[in-house]
């Protein structure tokens, strides 16, 4: 098997930059581009919780006790709808738009902040 890279198990830019690109291109793959320290680490929480999430739901009722599973997903819903609300409070307060994900239920007075910012 050859190593990419140099040998010491690094690989060069071109190579990271050809994998990415790769990546990009796979069906269930988001491209992000990450402006702020903020980003970088919500992105570096979200891959862990992406993996461990696939694993739980995949052996909920296998591996892991169900009352166990149900309030670790109790849990994760509850930091979402966190998530999601302080930012519509950043959005709302900077002007931007925020389109919530499905599921995630705007009240209508935020809707029409939103609808108003954007238009502004």
């Amino acid at each position: 098997m050859v190593t990419p890279g140099n040998g010491k198990g690094n690989i060069t830019m071109e190579e990271r930059t050809a994998k990415k690109k790769n990546l990009a291109q796979e069906r269930n793959s988001r491209v992000v581009f990450a402006n702020t320290v903020d980003t970088h680490t919500i992105l570096n929480i979200t891959s862990a919780l992406d993996r461990g999430m696939r694993k739980l739901r995949a052996n909920a009722f296998t591996q892991y006790p169900v009352q166990e599973v149900t309030a670790i997903f109790e849990e994760y819903q509850a930091a979402l709808t966190a998530l999601h609300n302080v930012t519509q409070r950043v959005c709302d307060y900077t002007k931007l738009r925020y389109r919530p994900p499905a599921g995630m239920e705007i009240p209508a007075e935020t809707a029409e902040l939103n609808l108003s910012a954007a238009q502004a």
